[in-house]
């Protein structure tokens, strides 16, 4: 019991202590810095926005939603010419509709015109977005860039220059933005190891 006891305490411990961690300290911004890309005032006319996640099927998540919301603010300031949304279905059970067709739905209803919008359907990943994505690039003329999270932002451009695409990063504040609210932090440090661990796996594969 006594045994228990002591493990008990030094788990509740360690917890209080990771805790503080998260919440009150800058780490995750340090964590953030590490991950992302430089940042530009560049926005290329030719944007790829590449999906993420989605809150069910047909729905985006909060990050897709960062992501296609800045895509508007820049079509708004004038910037874009054309966007190639990314992103296929979550899995491949049938009626499941790729992400893309949100993506576009969202950049339709705020004021982007079906001309200026093409959609690639099929890719599960950062690597295939920039594969599958690459005809329809390279149909395009114009300087090229891909929109994404801040935190994702370092590995899609290690990704793209690893698949000779000469693409402009244009990350967008998304884990910063996060981080702002103290309640968001622990779901943001998930992320950022979920983030932390796909760097590996692409190192591993040798895709980045």
């Amino acid at each position: 019991m006594k045994l228990f006891i002591r493990w008990l305490s030094r788990a509740g411990c360690a917890f209080s202590l990771l805790f503080l961690v998260v919440t009150c300290t800058p780490l995750e911004t340090w964590w953030i810095s590490r991950l992302e890309s430089f940042w530009t005032d560049r926005i290329p006319p030719v944007l790829l926005v590449l999906g993420a996640d989605e809150q069910s099927p047909g729905f985006i998540g909060y990050s897709t939603y960062l992501r296609v919301n800045y895509a508007v603010r820049f079509w708004r300031m004038g910037n874009i010419k054309t966007f190639v949304v990314s992103g296929g279905p979550g899995d491949k059970s049938p009626g499941h509709p790729p992400l893309a067709w949100a993506m576009r739905d969202y950049l339709l209803g705020h004021g982007v015109p079906a001309s200026a919008i093409v959609m690639e359907t099929e890719s599960a990943n950062t690597r295939e977005n920039f594969i599958d994505s690459r005809p329809l690039l390279d149909a395009t003329t114009g300087e090229k860039g891909f929109l994404t999270s801040d935190f994702h932002s370092g590995r899609a451009a290690r990704v793209a220059d690893k698949l000779g695409l000469h693409l402009v990063p244009v990350p967008i504040p998304d884990a910063g933005k996060r981080w702002n609210q103290w309640w968001e932090r622990w779901q943001l440090a998930y992320d950022l190891v979920d983030e932390s661990a796909k760097w590996v796996w692409y190192e591993w594969k040798g895709w980045v």
